[in-house]
């Protein structure tokens, strides 16, 4: 399943993507579902002798955050988030309306 909506933002985060990717499929097998009859991309008689299951799994090494954690300011503590956000949807919802 591919989810179109998607972008990737990047250049950097796209090609990270990729090299993951290539590292799974690298170490990837795939075993016949039936005994005896191959397929394209089966493993064959070979690989699947020096099959070892892994346990643990692949790294994931995530690109550490760009901004710092801060204090929160006094004005900040007296404003409410929820209060604003509401205000601003209702002036954008009377926009071109008369006033009552």
């Amino acid at each position: 399943a591919v989810d179109y909506r998607r972008k990737n933002g990047s250049e950097e985060t796209f090609n990270a993507n990729v090299q993951r990717l290539r590292l799974y499929k690298s170490k990837l097998v795939v075993f016949p579902r039936r005994a005896g009859v191959q397929k394209n991309g089966d493993a064959t008689e070979e690989e699947l002798k020096d099959v070892v299951q892994v346990r643990e799994a692949i790294p994931f090494n995530a690109p550490k955050p760009k901004f710092r954690g801060r204090a929160i300011g006094d004005q900040e503590r007296e404003e409410s988030a929820y209060l604003t956000l509401r205000k601003i949807r209702k002036e954008h919802r009377r926009v071109g309306k008369p006033d009552r």
